[in-house]
């Protein structure tokens, strides 16, 4: 079985939030939630619909799951069972966040500055 640990340390394919691992991508998500409020997208979190497919797309090239790709290696069709695996890993993996205190979040969204809670300094892209 996969561990949560796994799916975060996942790296990213291409996508518009920029981050590098699906750890920093639910990071992200999360600060967008925080930082715009009310004002948040959920449809277009990082200036796109259909953004769960970022990370479908990560966890089928890492092997996690199938799908059907197109030319363009984008997700042609995920079948609901393969769609209902992804969603569970990460599901699990927003839980273990949510009980960790691993690495402090590295990106942020907004691309402003991360200062924690903690009063730790995340290193943003600019």
């Amino acid at each position: 079985m996969t561990s949560p640990q796994e799916i975060l340390a996942t790296p990213m394919q291409q996508n518009d939030a920029e981050a590098a691992t699906i750890r920093e991508y639910l990071v992200g998500l999360t600060l967008g939630v925080w930082h715009e409020r009310e004002g948040f997208s959920g449809k277009r979190p990082f200036g796109n619909s259909s953004w769960e497919y970022e990370l479908y797309a990560s966890l089928v090239a890492a092997g996690y799951v199938t799908a059907t790709l197109d030319e363009d290696g984008y997700i042609e069709e995920l079948s609901g069972d393969e769609q209902r695996q992804a969603d569970a890993l990460i599901d699990g993996a927003i839980r273990y966040l949510g009980l960790s205190a691993e690495a402090p979040a590295r990106f942020c969204s907004l691309r402003r500055d991360c200062r924690m809670a903690d009063g730790h300094q995340g290193a943003c892209r600019p």
